[in-house]
């Protein structure tokens, strides 16, 4: 690796935030191509289930006040009956067309990581002439089924994590009762534990993202070797990412009251709104790759200086992996010839 080295172990906060706007100015070309060709994609979906998901609940919802309003006092059970059932159907269409946008989001998302993670390899490792769209492109297949793996494993630890801490609620309001000081402070306490802990994953699983492409390892090692990584900076890392995270959910926020509702503004009003929303989700979408990657070289330049170990020690772990995917794809362009 090259002067970078002795600068990343040292990088705060606002360093972390300089560097990767640097990083993005300095390489807008390439930046620009991944955006148009895979965040583009990836930040209309999202917002297309925005759009469904409102207007699917405001369906369901107005379709049985009118039910129970207008039908249930003449006719009864019947109305009540092909209420349900079309409640029933609906929500059929709704997880199918949820299932559609998370694996339509996991193609997208998966490339656009390994491109980014790839690219800031390539600058830290003094390899910028191997950063072209179309090289690294064509080596996204060689990893996408370790970050799907790692994808899924950390899929499975939040569902275990919302299982476990609903289970705890439960068991502490039944434990205390829901009446006295006591039980709502325990419920406070809980939630807020609970929305640390969820940080806390958030985290390591954007990490291990990144972990999966430049180390030998997916799944859930690449979940442990990310609290490995991040070890020492953890409180850095879960305010840097939290605060990302946090700044995309308010952007989908206000697109869902401002523009897809849009009993607040007038037509054109909502379609410039619409347009910075979707502005802002690609920048931030893009920042956060940058990011959570810069984060790793800044983790993993910490920990080499602090075990005393060479300079170069990252620089030829990177440098085989990278030589590795980049021999294999000259391969084929040979084969091709």
């Amino acid at each position: 690796m090259d002067v970078k080295e002795d600068t990343l172990q040292f990088l705060g906060f606002s360093g972390i935030y300089t560097e990767a706007y640097k990083i993005i100015v300095s390489w807008k070309k390439i930046f620009t191509q991944i955006t148009l060709a895979i965040l583009l994609p990836l930040s209309l979906i999202l917002f297309a289930h925005i759009v469904f998901s409102y207007f699917y609940f405001e369906r369901l919802v107005g379709y049985n006040y009118w039910i129970y309003n207008t039908e249930y006092n003449r006719v009864g059970r019947e109305y009540y009956k092909k209420s349900f059932d079309l409640a029933s159907s609906e929500l059929v269409a709704f997880w199918l067309f949820n299932i559609a946008y998370r694996t339509f989001a996991l193609t997208f998302s998966c490339p656009s990581t390994f491109v980014v993670v790839f690219m800031i390899s390539c600058i830290y490792t003094g390899r910028e002439e191997d950063v072209t769209f179309r090289r690294v492109r064509t080596i996204v297949p060689k990893v996408w089924k370790r970050l799907r793996v790692t994808f899924w494993w950390a899929l499975l630890t939040f569902l275990l994590y919302y299982c476990f801490t609903a289970l705890g609620l439960l068991a502490w309001g039944y434990l205390l009762g829901s009446a006295n000081n006591a039980s709502k402070i325990a419920v406070i306490i809980l939630l807020i534990s609970f929305g640390t802990g969820l940080m806390y994953l958030m985290s390591v699983w954007q990490i291990a993202s990144v972990v999966s492409i430049l180390e030998d390892t997916h799944g859930i090692q690449a979940m442990r070797r990310s609290i490995e990584v991040i070890k020492g900076r953890k409180l850095m890392t879960m305010l840097i990412l939290f605060k990302l995270n946090l700044f995309l959910f308010f952007v989908q926020v206000v697109f869902e009251i401002y523009v897809v509702d849009g009993q607040l503004l007038g037509i054109w009003p909502r379609v410039g709104l619409g347009i910075l929303c979707l502005g802002l989700v690609l920048y931030l979408n893009i920042l956060t790759l940058v990011i959570q990657t810069i984060i790793y070289f800044v983790c993993k330049s910490r920990r080499y200086h602090e075990n005393s170990t060479g300079k170069t020690a990252l620089s030829d772990q990177l440098d085989g992996y990278l030589t590795a995917l980049l021999t294999a794809d000259k391969d084929v362009e040979l084969a091709a010839v």
